[in-house]
């Protein structure tokens, strides 16, 4: 990230992050943090912050005298709680909107958001496997991604309700014609399946079937 920006009084300051954090705190909010495995381990929790913005403009490398016009954000943690290792601090840029508290809130739901994106468009590559789409006609493939962008917002929607709410009724949700089709070609790759849905099929267990339908094979935990 460029260091040397042009604050808005036209002072040039040599540390983005130091001219933000030294801006009064226009806003207070909660953040939820997500839990996390692997060796940055962490639990779900709740981190209070408070929030600082300035515009800047930040100047090109070398000689040029061109500079980019930015709205710097900066969301610091009001206090670590016990046994936290790395404390929320965050620095986010973008170009939408004024430098007030009102944009400072939405700038930091944004970026909150930003896991839920990342998981749709690992759905479109893995799941939907759009990067392997080959079309003459831009046309065609603009159809293709739109079909492909519904497929993995669905896919990813039953994933979360299968999370968030594993014992909900699959009929709840799904239509008739689809669980009854998930039963017949579950049937047909493994013939210890019945035909008929069991009563009482959750979400949950409708989406483990999706699942091995897909070529996954469920673990117990």
């Amino acid at each position: 990230m460029p260091r040397t920006v042009l604050t808005q009084d036209g002072n040039k300051s040599a540390s983005l992050r130091t001219h933000v954090e030294s801006q009064p705190a226009v806003a207070r909010c909660a953040v939820d943090i997500q839990a996390q495995r692997g060796k940055r381990k962490r639990a779900t929790r709740t981190a209070k912050v408070t929030l600082q913005i300035a515009k800047v403009q930040f100047m090109a490398p070398g000689h040029r005298r061109e500079t980019l016009p930015m709205i710097a954000v900066s969301v610091l943690v009001v206090r670590t709680p016990p046994g936290v290792k790395q404390p929320l601090n965050w620095l986010l840029l973008c170009s939408e909107g004024e430098a007030d508290g009102a944009n400072t809130l939405r700038v930091c739901q944004w970026y909150e958001t930003r896991w839920g994106i990342e998981e749709f468009f690992r759905t479109l590559k893995t799941g939907c496997q759009i990067e392997k789409r080959q079309f003459d006609d831009a046309d065609d493939l603009l159809k293709c991604m739109t079909f492909d962008a519904i497929t993995a917002w669905r896919v990813l929607d039953l994933e979360r309700m299968a999370k968030y709410e594993p014992d909900r009724l699959a009929s709840d949700t799904i239509g008739e014609d689809e669980i009854n089709i998930q039963r017949v070609l579950l049937h047909h790759i493994h013939c210890r399946y019945d035909i008929r849905p069991p009563p009482g099929l959750t979400i949950r267990h409708y989406v483990v079937d999706m699942g091995r339908l897909a070529g996954f094979s469920p673990t117990k935990k």
